[in-house]
């Protein structure tokens, strides 16, 4: 699901929380690591969080529907080719 967020009426700051880093990588349930992996996990650590917010992907549909909204949302925010890190 995508919805287009309007914060226009909102302070950003009290909803948003600043990720100072990422780490992505596949889970499995085994307790060695060496069984087959079932998960994509993203670990996200925020300013200020003793513990990182994970996000489990659990099919590759999901996956592949997060990779292209954050495309399409990426595209209305910077032109296609464009880098920025404001």
């Amino acid at each position: 699901m995508s919805i287009r967020i309007n914060h226009e009426n909102t302070n950003i700051n009290e909803l948003a929380f600043i990720i100072d880093s990422y780490d992505v990588g596949a889970w499995t349930p085994e307790r060695d690591g060496k069984g087959k992996c079932t998960q994509v996990h993203i670990a996200l650590r925020a300013r200020g969080a003793e513990s990182p917010f994970v996000v489990r992907i659990k099919s590759r549909e999901r996956l592949d529907e997060l990779i292209q909204l954050l495309k399409q949302y990426g595209d209305m925010v910077w032109t296609p080719g464009e880098t920025s890190e404001n």
